[in-house]
């Protein structure tokens, strides 16, 4: 028989809300549907393609996504704009 071990993962408290809202729906809790996912990728030794063909997982978009995390951190690039559909000051903080 094999071992349960403890996998701990982060989450946006949005998404986590959002699963929550989905697993409820369907009777299942966060950890079942992991389980799931888990075993089927498991057993299948295959990732669904759908995930892999969302564009925002593509390897050249998340390069670009870490270049651009890099200068924002080192204040490169950095550029003050005008917010598009802002009418008036009400929006801004501070």
């Amino acid at each position: 028989m094999t071992e349960n071990i403890k996998l701990t993962i982060e989450l946006d408290s949005n998404l986590k809300r959002n699963l929550e809202s989905v697993c409820e729906e369907h009777g299942l809790s966060l950890n079942k549907l992991f389980s799931i996912f888990a075993e089927k990728i498991g057993s299948e030794k295959n990732i669904p393609q759908n995930v892999l063909t969302d564009p925002f997982y593509d390897k050249d978009h998340i390069a670009r996504l870490k270049e651009r995390i890099a200068n924002a951190k080192m204040g490169v690039n950095m550029h003050e704009h005008e917010l598009i559909g802002v009418d008036d000051d009400s929006y801004y903080l501070g």
